[in-house]
């Protein structure tokens, strides 16, 4: 959809980030406008500090921009590269769940205008840095609504049958026809974006894009458990329903997604603070899911009732 530069505004004298769509594109593709226009109206429209803030949008010489909150730090995909490439392959839970959290409080105030995003995933979700750059997960953003839909449903840019959104994020439906997805797609990326800050990777992938696209309608993804024991049971239930093929087996919504994964964090909590000494069946209790029960269908392998 276009460049981010940093910048200056010359009255306000604060900073601000600056999307630019290119001249070239829009020269080429006048529906790249209505699609750039479209994302600041969007924006305009739902207000959380949990959502990237637009502050204008203008045009100028022919070069159509558009000026958003700067937000100082980096996404949660590059904060997820710098640790791998330290020799460390994921976040821990914690910081994982308070980076989702704060995500799926913007998405839910999204949900709230019916705005559905439709390209969740690491690399869009910011996460501020305080005193001496130290990150702040819980004031995470969740930025970039060029794909988003907005309204009472309808999408006369978006086209039938076709898919939009990144490979391995996206839900089933999404990947089949991204005109009709609604607000469990979130859900569905949400869970993947967490599924990914807890393994390093997206639950679905392949070689190429018509194979990552397959396994993400056709094959179940990898228990997280299997991949990081350390997970506690309330995440692992909460991800395999969101990470569920159908819509209707997923959370319905941002806001009900934020009350489960705030159970799943609480219980750590809870497990962090336990005295010593604890009876094994008082503390098996404390590590119960604080999220809703599956259908008996929806249950992953190895995963009890």
């Amino acid at each position: 959809m276009g460049a981010v530069y940093y910048g200056i505004h010359p009255r306000l004298k604060i900073e601000v980030a600056v999307k630019v769509l290119p001249f070239h594109l829009a020269e080429q593709n006048p529906e790249m406008v209505q699609r750039f226009l479209r994302e600041a109206e969007i924006a305009a429209r739902v207000s959380s500090e949990h959502l990237v803030s637009v502050k204008d949008v203008n045009q100028e010489s022919g070069i159509h921009y558009l000026v958003m909150e700067f937000v100082k730090g980096q996404t949660a995909g590059g904060h997820l590269k710098k640790l791998k490439e330290s020799g460390v392959a994921w976040l821990p839970e914690a910081d994982a769940l308070d980076t989702c959290i704060a995500a799926t409080e913007g998405l839910a105030a999204a949900h709230r205008q019916n705005i559905i995003h439709r390209d969740i995933k690491p690399d869009n979700i910011l996460i501020p840095s305080g005193e001496a750059n130290k990150l702040d997960f819980t004031a995470a953003k969740l930025y970039d609504l060029g794909m988003a839909r907005g309204g009472g449903g309808g999408d006369s840019i978006t086209l039938s049958q076709v898919a939009m959104g990144t490979p391995g994020y996206m839900a089933p439906e999404q990947a089949e026809d991204a005109k009709h997805a609604r607000k469990p797609a979130d859900v569905f990326s949400m869970g993947a974006t967490l599924y990914a800050l807890l393994t390093g990777n997206a639950p679905f992938q392949g070689s190429a894009l018509l194979k990552v696209l397959r396994a993400t309608i056709e094959q179940p993804h990898k228990p997280i458990r299997e991949v990081r024991p350390d997970v506690s049971m309330a995440t692992a239930q909460l991800l395999h329903r969101c990470l569920a093929k159908k819509p209707d087996a997923r959370y319905s919504d941002g806001r009900a997604l934020l009350v489960a994964l705030k159970g799943c964090r609480a219980g750590l909590v809870a497990q962090a603070v336990q005295p010593a000494g604890k009876p094994a069946y008082l503390a098996a209790q404390a590590r119960q899911p604080a999220v809703s029960p599956l259908p008996r269908g929806e249950r992953g392998r190895g995963e009890r009732p």
